[in-house]
């Protein structure tokens, strides 16, 4: 049974001002029995943000509308759609809406976050961070744009553009993948698996089917399905637009891997 969720679908945990936002949380344990990820959209008004904390999780965001400035220890970075910024473990951080327009993003979180860790980090009043962090992990501190990243061009069959955003190699990743993935009319991903390596895709725009195994469903805008571990699984484009998708993959896959036709 493939299991999935689909954003218009989910009830959003809503935040009081000052910090006021709506988190609709699409893949955890509880929901889609993962074992590596925690995946959610994220909605923060104008003139709101959400509260600074900080916990032993890694966390990246992608930004998809409106604009907005992450802050994480004592570094601010100002965001717009594409953008894809890392908090790490241990970090203290917050996100604020700096424009006139819902600041929508993903957050990707690895390893999940346990309901009480949630629930403790994200309400209340802003927190300081439990432990300081060393002198090489304040070095990660940035962001990288899509639309300036390089990606890896699939030909057909395959025909595809994956562009590696959060990686060990780019943010200085430990235990998140994240990309952005644009399969051609017409073409597909190859059918491949990870042995040691839970998926979640989380669909932008287009239509297309998603095969697991020997199961197949259709997905588009909304849909975030979960490629289990060993699972045999591909993305199907049999449409005439381009399907987009966000990727993540923990734990992270090895640059090779990411350039590689198995991916």
């Amino acid at each position: 049974m493939i299991r999935y969720t689909v954003e218009q679908e989910v009830e959003a945990e809503v935040f009081p001002e000052p910090f006021a936002r709506a988190i609709k949380i699409l893949a955890d344990p509880e929901r889609l029995g993962t074992r590596n990820l925690w995946l959610a959209t994220d909605e923060i008004p104008p003139g709101s943000s959400s509260n600074l904390h900080a916990h032993q999780n890694e966390e990246v965001y992608f930004f998809l509308s409106g604009r907005g400035c992450v802050r994480v220890d004592d570094h601010e970075i100002p965001v717009d759609p594409g953008y894809c910024a890392f908090a790490p473990i241990g970090s203290s951080h917050q996100v604020s809406n700096v424009g006139d327009s819902i600041l929508r993003f993903v957050i990707a979180v690895a390893p999940p976050f346990a309901r009480e860790t949630f629930e403790s980090s994200h309400r209340g009043p802003d927190k300081q961070p439990a432990e300081t962090r060393s002198e090489q992990d304040q070095k990660t501190l940035k962001c990288i744009v899509e639309q300036q990243a390089e990606g890896d061009v699939f030909p057909e069959p395959h025909a595809r553009t994956i562009k590696p955003l959060a990686a060990p190699w780019t943010l200085g990743t430990r235990n998140i993948w994240l990309a952005t993935d644009e399969i051609q009319p017409g073409n597909s991903s190859n059918p491949h698996s990870h042995d040691d390596k839970e998926e979640v895709v989380f669909f932008l725009s287009g239509k297309g089917r998603v095969s697991i195994d020997s199961e197949e469903m259709n997905v588009g805008p909304g849909h975030c399905v979960l490629f289990p571990v060993g699972s045999v699984h591909a993305v199907i484009n049999e449409e005439d637009s381009v399907l987009r998708f966000i990727a993540v993959v923990a734990p992270p896959l090895p640059r090779t891997k990411s350039k590689s036709g198995s991916r």
